[in-house]
Formats: structure tokens, C-alpha cells, sequence
């Protein structure tokens, strides 16, 4: 990658995630991952905490080609963002004195209304 980037990876075969990080100027960091589903259905957790930011919103590549903001007030609510075509989400089991006020203790089960 040279000076400028980096790659890292986790796992082997199905299920492998690769992620590509190149700094570039005057300050941005282009972000890609790449992930093959081991089964019918895959998921994978990445989240960034920059250190303090102006804008603590994260950017994606909408399916037409748009970037969208997706940032969420409270911490945890629409987490996930779902790939374009996944319906239906998975079904949230909510639980007794959750962590999360989205009713469970999974960070990732509230899905955002962004698809990529």
C-alpha cells in the first residue's frame, strides 16, 4: 500500500473480511471493506471513532451512487445499515432492562432506513 495505506483482514475463506484504508489530502481517509457471507445471511461489525471530529457522521455510497450521512443521536439507534434488497430485517428480540433503547443488549440489532 505503500506510506499512505493500509490492509487488514480477518478470517480465511467464507466469511473473510478485507479492509482497505488509504489517508488522502488535504484530510480524508478512504475506507473500503469487502465481505463474502459464509451462509444465506453474513454480517460483520466496523465502527469508527475518530478522534473528535467535526463532523462525527459517517459516509456512505448509496446503491445510485449518492452519498448519504448516517449518523444516529443516541447511541446505538440504526446502528446497522442493511445492503440493499435485505427484507425482511432481522426480527429484534427484545429483552427486560435492556442496554439499548432499542429494547436488546446487541448494539448492531437497530437498523437504520439507509440502504448501500
Amino acid at each position: 500500500m505503500g506510506d499512505n495505506g493500509a490492509v487488514i483482514w480477518v478470517g480465511e475463506g467464507p466469511g473473510k473480511v478485507s479492509e482497505q484504508y488509504i489517508v488522502r489530502p488535504p484530510n480524508y481517509i478512504d475506507h473500503t471493506a469487502t465481505f463474502t457471507a459464509s451462509g444465506a445471511v453474513g454480517g460483520w461489525n466496523d465502527t469508527s471513532y475518530m478522534n473528535a471530529p467535526s463532523d462525527p457522521g459517517i459516509w456512505l455510497i448509496q446503491t445510485n451512487g449518492k452519498w448519504v450521512r448516517h449518523y444516529s443521536r443516541a447511541h446505538g439507534a440504526g446502528a446497522s445499515v442493511a445492503p440493499e434488497g435485505m427484507d425482511p430485517l432481522p426480527p429484534l428480540t427484545k429483552v427486560a432492562n435492556a442496554q439499548y433503547p432499542h429494547g436488546t443488549n446487541n448494539f448492531s440489532d437497530s437498523f437504520s432506513d439507509i440502504r448501500f
